[in-house]
């Protein structure tokens, strides 16, 4: 559970712009084709770019509200989903 909360409010989690929420979430990618380690994703073209994805919930001990974001040919969950939510 800590680590999911890291994700929110540590200081090197992936979807720091929630942090003044007391919430919990996990950032993920889902390949859509494999490509080569490091490739910068705004050079792969759109329909083959990874799905991007954020979960969250809140308030983090008895959680009351959650919410999902998927970003089809997204890229990466931190970059594109969380932002979203």
């Amino acid at each position: 559970m800590q680590g999911l909360r890291r994700v929110v409010a540590g200081r090197e989690g992936t979807a720091r712009r929630l942090a003044g929420l007391p919430a919990a979430g996990k950032t993920g990618t889902a390949q859509v084709v494999r490509l080569r380690e490091g490739v910068d994703m705004r050079a792969v073209e759109k329909s083959l770019r990874h799905h991007a994805w954020f979960v969250a919930w809140a308030p983090l001990e008895r959680p009351r509200l959650v919410v999902a974001a998927v970003v089809e040919h997204g890229g990466s969950g931190a970059e594109a989903a969380a932002p979203v939510v």
